[in-house]
């Protein structure tokens, strides 16, 4: 197997747990005819190198470690609960300005209830997330206004959605976000993707979630 171990795979019966999750699948019937790797790299071919890499290229939720996003003192008014984001991948990019290649980094982002993610500007990075679950309706995206400062979002001039489970959105260069969970009662998992720009632009800056 490539990279690191992980336990083998589990055998069980039936679809439920008692407390309504899902079981892993009995996968003794593929495992018998396929290869699987337990680990989180695998042989790829690289473009950019022109050549045949092993890379990470699967991540497991259960090895991410997850941060809490800082609480700013600007918030006075709001609820102070802040999210915990982990990051699963972070590709480079390349250093050569003329590449056709750019680079990224991925992860998850939970915001427990009434939690908020602090506006923040994209710089010259373009971010997409995917809602993975959430109160229906209970998750607010808000965009700065584009005539405003850069980085700045004010909550009157604010244009603002509310998204439910498998919404998607995305932040494009040079514009302010602000996330927050209205639910009082469940979490809000989002899935992100920072692209990164060339090299030939990183003098632009770079976001961070």
């Amino acid at each position: 197997d490539v990279g690191e171990k992980r336990p083998a795979i589990a055998s069980h019966v039936g679809s439920k747990s008692h407390r309504g999750e899902e079981r892993p699948l009995d996968a003794s019937r593929l495992v018998s005819t396929y290869k699987y790797l337990n680990g989180e790299e695998a042989q790829i071919w690289d473009e950019a190198m022109e050549d045949a890499t092993i890379q990470k290229v699967v991540s497991f939720a259960d090895q991410l470690e997850s941060t809490p996003l800082p609480l700013p003192a600007s918030r006075t008014d709001e609820s102070n609960v802040v999210g915990q984001a982990a990051q699963s991948f972070n590709v480079p990019a390349p250093q050569d300005p003329d590449t056709p290649y750019v680079g990224y980094i991925m992860g998850n982002l939970r915001l427990p209830p009434n939690g908020i993610k602090d506006p923040e500007s994209t710089g010259a990075c373009t971010q997409v997330f995917t809602v993975v679950r959430c109160q229906p309706r209970a998750f607010e995206v808000a965009y700065g206004d584009p005539h405003e400062t850069e980085g700045s979002l004010h909550p009157k001039t604010a244009q603002r959605f509310l998204l439910s489970t498998g919404d998607q959105f995305r932040i494009p260069p040079g514009n302010a976000y602000r996330l927050q969970n209205h639910s009082e009662t469940a979490d809000c998992q989002l899935a992100w993707t920072i692209i990164r720009p060339r090299a030939s632009v990183h003098g632009s800056g770079e976001a961070s979630v």
